[in-house]
């Protein structure tokens, strides 16, 4: 186990949305989940919008900012799985589409395991 016995709270935007390591609670999975789908959507309508017409100007950042929703969405089901005490392999289920409906509803609902457990301290009480 390569775990401290103490959560330590993230600090900057690199720690909160695209670590992987550690426990995440519901409490600050939900949110930070809302406001990443939130920017993902809106580039997602900024793509659908253009029908391909975007300027390299634009189409760059939008590309890079997708890249970074995605990857922190699949940090935050991490280590929201983690919290539940599962492998954070099961995140690939985000690829499967009526199964990641059922996989976000239980991340979404689910109590995380009380105390520690194989993937670090207990994040609600830092």
């Amino acid at each position: 186990m390569n775990y401290t016995n103490v959560y330590v709270r993230d600090q900057g935007l690199k720690e909160k949305f695209l670590r992987w390591d550690n426990r995440l609670n519901r409490g600050r999975f939900i949110p930070r989940w809302l406001i990443v789908s939130v920017i993902s959507s809106i580039f997602a309508a900024i793509l659908s919008s253009s029908n391909g017409n975007l300027s390299l100007l634009i189409s760059i950042p939008i590309t890079i900012g997708t890249l970074f929703t995605t990857c922190s969405i699949f940090t935050l089901v991490i280590r929201r799985l983690h919290d539940l005490n599962r492998s954070g392999k099961f995140a690939i289920l985000l690829f499967i589409p009526v199964v990641s409906f059922f996989l976000m509803l239980y991340l979404i609902f689910a109590k995380g395991t009380d105390g520690e457990n194989r993937f670090g301290a207990d994040p609600l009480y830092a």
